[in-house]
């Protein structure tokens, strides 16, 4: 998350994405949930949600970083 955010590109930030949904691949999505939540707030509106993020929707919503939580 620290290397996306030092340099906040569209390609770096759906890369991040790659990794989150390998995590959650490997049956480990707790690890990736605080960067997913951080990577949700880094998102310019302006760019497609990654289908990576599938997995933390409900975290999202949860956390407010996605409309429809709370």
């Amino acid at each position: 998350v620290a290397a996306v955010q030092s340099d906040l590109t569209r390609p770096r930030w759906e890369a991040a994405w790659v990794v989150l949904a390998k995590a959650v691949d490997a049956g480990v999505p707790d690890v990736a949930a605080r960067a997913a939540t951080d990577l949700a707030a880094m998102r310019r509106l302006d760019w497609p949600v990654p289908p990576g993020i599938d997995a933390f929707l409900d975290l999202l919503r949860l956390s407010g970083a996605l409309p429809g939580g709370r």
